[in-house]
């Protein structure tokens, strides 16, 4: 996790995994209190911004032979902020990325970058090379 709540740049993530990287499921935790639903987080490699940070996000660098995204695991950069969501740059000879959790928000595994409902920074850049 890398989540920033001031006017600074966040810092990098990276990640070099010499045979494979597999992000895969999530865990339910306690319900929430104000209506009782259980509260479910995926796997994620993620960087974000909060609406207090007016600095960019961190990015994200993966270098592995081979990327597993399975059973909602994602990696993902978001803004909600007038800052920028941080790239996300993969090296890998494969990526696989399949299937979903059954929730309430239905969780996709997936690689992403987005600008959150209260962000007016741009979204990141997603590069793949293989």
């Amino acid at each position: 996790m890398n989540d920033l709540d001031s006017s600074g740049n966040a810092g990098n993530l990276i990640v070099r995994a010499s045979d494979f990287l597999e992000i895969s499921g999530g865990t339910r935790l306690l319900k929430n209190e104000d209506d009782g639903e259980n509260f479910f987080v995926t796997s994620s490699l993620f960087a974000s911004t909060n609406s207090d940070f007016s600095g960019n996000g961190g990015k994200i660098t993966i270098e592995t032979p081979y990327l597993k995204l399975f059973n909602g695991g994602i990696i993902t950069t978001s803004t909600n902020s007038s800052g920028k969501a941080g790239d996300i740059i993969i090296r890998a000879n494969t990526i696989e990325v399949k299937d979903a959790i059954e929730t309430s928000f239905d969780s996709r595994s997936g690689i992403t970058s987005s600008v959150e409902l209260e962000g007016t920074g741009d979204g990141g850049n997603i590069d793949i090379i293989v």
